[in-house]
């Protein structure tokens, strides 16, 4: 071309008109002239920065990749109108894509908002200047196909932007992908930006560095320890890992509840399927113990018997809400039948580890975790519940000058749920969540709720009038005349709901399966570690990986070691008189119960003259 391609300083674009590259004061033809060249002359001299040069990078690599067709395609399609539109009406394209400015981060939540614009106003050009809803599925299927009814999720756009005969639709595609990778990643920062504002963002251990390399178990959990956050400084909380072994306003250790029903469906999700030898599945086992190692196997290394209880649904299944409410829970699909044999073997891993096991004929494991998390508050113990169940919020308190309270931790985001947490999430006390589960209704377990009425409007409603009592007692007061009569017509499935998202916190003791030979709650510890137990259990189960693993973190026995001289000699010196050997004597190592030998205690070796008989 007669004119060079140059990148100017504030990183926008210009280039010859029949390069048919897009800049703030030329239109290219998508309809002709010879594709991008993508040769640079002239380029800006950047800084050294590396970062700054990197970015330059990715900006013009970004704009080579914008080859515009240079004819219309074979079967005339086109865009806006569906397939079989002609595109030989030229569309005029305007976009600038700006460069970023010196050491800008490419995933900063403005940089991330204007790469959304560009691909948002590429894509309205390349539709003949018409919008439509990007985040709509349908909208997206009638501009690339021109019905919609047609799939555009990842795949099917992955397969239309690798279709070269199509460029305009495969460009679309591709702008479609790279807008909704964009519109997550914004997603992220902002939830990341909200979550250290109200301090809960917390940073996972494998991300946590020491040098050059990762932390490894040992130092991560010293680093957690280290980095307790302050009672009284909120921020502080979105700096350190949450550890449900640790409570969040204390260093006294918690007594940790684990919904276990629930976590072993979340194993068992999150795992292939697996079989040991004889053909019994056990990737949920496997899953469930990889879950426990991670709470509980360092404690126990370090000699350690931490606060935890495994607490499972009634093994009938049956419980006093079907009673109340046949339909509750009728709404969720068969367990799995590969799932069924492994709650046995859940249980016989928490047997392995030393970790009591507690449950109720007839109540849920919310309702054991409600007892029991009870109890120990008036004991004066602090609680972590670990548990995404959101009906278990409503146990959350909060700490009175530093006292014991309830606190919730998501086991996969690690997120603590403290109260004011709860309240800041729901827009009510934790004490009145149940007033929103029960006008919003709990589609998971089939609460019916009131018709209408979602967590915003029930919590709206329940600002309004204190509670649900209160609402249903003070109806007539309701302006929106609609949802007066609803609350009225629907009165009678709100109180049902609330009694179905109610949490007994009243079973006896006696009707559980509480061991006899514990006096209060706080007193229940894990047992002491039984390193032969636990690979034992792992052998049974064919989970040979699992148990190198753990093996390889065991103190090791120096087993064979050659005999040191004092032993060669142990029958002579046992026949030295005392005032020769009475230092000496106590120098014999032996090894310790961890497999460590003994430190020495004696004060002065022998010498020679001690062992005239023998030939040195």
């Amino acid at each position: 071309t007669s004119e060079t391609t140059k990148i100017s300083m504030d990183g926008k674009v210009e280039v010859d008109a029949d390069e048919r590259m897009p800049t703030t004061s030329e239109s290219i033809d998508t309809t002709g002239g010879p594709h991008y060249s993508g040769q640079v002359k002239d380029e800006p001299e950047p800084s050294r920065d590396t970062d700054t040069k990197e970015s330059w990078r990715n900006s013009f690599a970004r704009q080579s990749q914008m080859r515009m067709p240079s004819r219309p395609t074979a079967n005339g399609a086109g865009v806006g109108t569906g397939a079989g539109t002609n595109t030989s009406k030229p569309v005029k394209v305007e976009v600038a894509y700006s460069a970023p400015t010196g050491g800008a981060d490419p995933n900063s939540l403005s940089m991330l908002e204007s790469q959304l614009e560009q691909f948002q106003t590429e894509m309205f050009a390349l539709n003949d200047g018409k919008e439509f809803n990007i985040k709509s599925p349908k909208q997206v299927s009638v501009v690339l196909f021109g019905v919609d009814n047609e799939s555009t999720n990842k795949d099917a756009l992955d397969a239309i932007a690798g279709n070269v005969s199509d460029h305009t639709k495969s460009r679309l595609a591709s702008l479609v992908l790279k807008y909704r990778k964009t519109l997550s990643q914004i997603k992220r920062v902002q939830k990341t930006k909200e979550n250290k504002a109200n301090g809960t963002h917390t940073t996972p251990l494998n991300s946590m560095k020491k040098g050059n390399g990762r932390l490894d178990g040992t130092a991560a959990v010293t680093a957690m320890e280290s980095n307790k956050p302050d009672a009284n400084e909120k921020t502080a909380i979105g700096q350190v890992v949450v550890s449900p072994m640790n409570a969040s306003t204390t260093d006294e250790e918690p007594l940790v509840l684990v919904d276990a029903s629930a976590y072993i469906f979340r194993a068992y999700y999150s795992m292939p399927p697996m079989h040991r030898d004889d053909g019994e599945p056990i990737g949920a086992t496997l899953g469930f113990c990889n879950m426990l190692n991670k709470l509980v196997l360092t404690p126990l290394l370090q000699g350690k018997r931490p606060r935890i209880i495994l607490v499972f649904d009634s093994k009938s299944g049956t419980n006093f809400r079907k009673k109340i409410y046949p339909e509750y829970k009728a709404n969720r699909s068969a367990c799995p039948e590969d799932l069924i044999p492994q709650f046995d073997f859940v249980r016989d891993a928490a047997d392995a580890y030393g970790i009591l096991q507690l449950e109720a004929p007839g109540f849920e494991a919310d309702d054991v975790i409600a007892t029991i998390g009870t109890m120990a508050v008036k004991e004066g113990c602090y609680v972590n519940i670990l548990s995404g169940d959101k009906d278990l919020m409503q146990l959350v308190t909060k700490s009175e000058n530093g006292g014991p309270c309830i606190e919730m931790i998501d086991p996969m985001k690690m997120v603590r749920f403290c109260h004011d947490t709860v309240k800041e999430k729901w827009g009510v006390e934790p004490s009145l969540l149940g007033d929103i589960l029960a006008l919003a209704g709990d589609s998971a377990d089939n609460i019916p709720g009131v018709p209408g009425i979602g967590p915003k409007i029930a919590a709206s409603l329940i600002q309004e009038y204190g509670s649900l009592d209160g609402l249903l007692e003070n109806v007539e007061q309701v302006k929106q005349k609609g949802r007066q009569k609803n609350l009225k017509d629907n009165a009678h499935l709100a109180r049902l709901s609330r009694e179905l998202v109610e949490l007994d916190r009243n079973i006896s003791l006696e009707d559980m399966s509480f061991p006899t030979h514990y006096q209060n709650i706080s007193d229940i510890r894990m047992e002491s570690f039984d390193k032969d137990r636990l690979i034992k259990f792992y052998e049974t189960m064919g989970l040979h990986e699992l148990k190198r693993r753990v093996t390889s973190r065991l103190p090791k026995k120096r087993n064979g070691r050659a005999p040191s001289g004092f032993d060669r000699y142990a029958s002579i010196t046992e026949q030295l008189p005392e005032q020769h050997f009475r230092s000496f004597k106590s120098v014999k190592t032996e090894e310790n119960d961890q497999g460590f030998s003994t430190p020495s205690t004696f004060k002065k070796p022998p010498t020679p003259e001690d062992f005239s008989d023998v030939p040195f």
